[in-house]
C-alpha cells in the first residue's frame, strides 16, 4: 500500500482576487451599456405601435359611427397630443351637401370606454408619443364610410372627391404612419 498524503486530497480554499472582481464588474458594465439603449428602442417601438393601434381604432370608430347612424362623423387632430371624434347631428337635414358643411355645431361622439365626450389625450396613455400631422386636420366619413380629408376643419371638405389621409406619430425617433385609403376608407398602419 502506498501512503496517502491528506494535504494533496484537499481542494485549496480560496476566494476571488480583487482583479478578478474588477474584471467581472467591467464586463457587466459593458453588457449593460450595450443592452440599455436597445431596450429603449424596443420600448419606443412598442409604445408607438400601441398608440397607432389606438388612433387607428378611433378612426375606425368614427367611420363605423357614420355608417350606423347615417350622421357624418369626423376624427379631428386638435394638437400634437390631442384628438377628438365628432359628428354632425341629424346629418340628413343638418348637412349641406352643396357646401359640404354641417349647418349646426358638430357634437362630440360618446367615448365607448368612458361614456363621456370622445376627447383623447394620447400622451396620457402613451408618454412621449406625438402626432406630427398639422393640428386642426380632420378626416370626415359620410354615411357610406367614405373618407373626406379636410385640411383645417374650418373650410368644408370636398363633397365630390373622397381623399385618403395619413397621420404620422412618433416618439424618440421611432415613427408609425396611419393611412386612410381614398374611396374605401380602409384604415391601416
Amino acid at each position: 500500500m502506498l501512503p496517502v498524503d491528506s494535504s494533496s486530497c484537499r481542494l485549496k480554499e480560496r476566494g476571488f482576487t480583487i482583479i478578478e472582481l474588477i474584471m467581472i464588474i467591467v464586463l457587466i458594465s459593458i453588457m449593460a451599456a450595450v443592452a440599455v439603449p436597445k431596450f429603449g428602442n424596443y420600448y419606443n417601438g412598442i409604445t408607438v405601435g400601441s398608440a397607432a393601434t389606438k388612433i387607428a381604432a378611433d378612426m375606425r370608430f368614427a367611420q363605423s359611427r357614420a355608417t350606423t347612424t347615417q350622421d357624418r362623423s369626423r376624427h379631428r387632430m386638435v394638437d400634437a397630443t390631442h384628438y377628438e371624434v365628432l359628428y354632425c347631428p341629424d346629418s340628413g337635414t343638418n348637412f349641406d351637401s352643396v357646401t359640404c358643411s354641417c349647418t349646426v355645431a358638430w357634437a362630440y361622439a360618446t367615448d365607448p370606454s368612458s361614456q363621456g365626450n370622445f376627447q383623447v389625450d394620447i400622451a396620457a396613455d402613451f408618454p412621449g408619443v406625438v402626432i406630427t400631422s398639422p393640428p386642426g386636420h380632420c378626416i370626415e366619413f359620410n354615411a357610406l364610410g367614405v373618407p373626406y380629408y379636410n385640411a383645417n376643419c374650418t373650410d368644408p371638405a370636398s363633397c365630390s372627391i373622397s381623399a385618403g389621409a395619413t397621420v404620422v406619430i412618433q416618439s424618440d425617433g421611432t415613427s408609425k404612419t396611419i393611412t386612410v385609403t381614398a374611396e374605401t376608407g380602409v384604415v391601416s398602419y
